[in-house]
């Protein structure tokens, strides 16, 4: 899900997240973020009005349209965003309609229809993760401090990366 990190009266970024479909006008910079599919994947564009300076990483959007990666930092004076395709993981019930075995790639057991897991967000492998305590507590997902993939496994719901990383 894409995200736009704007600075709130504070100071502090703040992050807005972006429907499908949905337009989100940035305030009076003569500018639309709007999400597409393309190949299967969500991806994001920039649109800007005619005669409205605007810059994606320092570069000027020419003719008005700039497809958007992460982490992008978006500049139209005097505001400033920065735009994220960062998803947090969450633990979620097994459903297997296909009745294909699912392994966990940590320990490589299978999880069972039911069983609470994780799959990462970056490269969606899944892992065992039980959100309660008990003796059949299964954590495969949290046990190292990144996946494979070098994706963060932390379930704080708190972003892996912030604009505060570029500041």
């Amino acid at each position: 899900m894409a995200m736009i990190f704007r600075k709130n009266v504070s100071g502090s970024w703040c992050a807005t997240r972006l429907p499908l479909c949905e337009a989100d006008r940035f305030g009076g910079i003569g500018s639309q973020l709007i999400e597409f599919v393309a190949q299967g994947r969500r991806r994001a564009a920039l649109l800007v009005r005619d005669g409205v300076a605007a810059f994606v990483n320092g570069e000027q959007v020419i003719g008005g349209l700039r497809v958007l990666a992460n982490q992008d930092e978006i500049y139209s004076p005097p505001e400033r965003f920065w735009f994220s395709t960062e998803e947090r993981a969450q633990i979620e019930r097994l459903e297997n309609p296909e009745g294909r075995a699912v392994r966990c790639a940590l320990c490589r057991d299978e999880i069972a229809v039911g069983e609470e897991f994780v799959k990462c967000p970056r490269c969606a492998r899944r892992f065992h993760q039980s959100s309660g305590p008990g003796a059949d507590t299964r954590r495969c997902f949290t046990y190292k401090e990144t996946c494979v993939c070098d994706h963060p496994t932390t379930l704080s719901g708190e972003f892996a990366w912030t604009p505060d990383n570029e500041d």
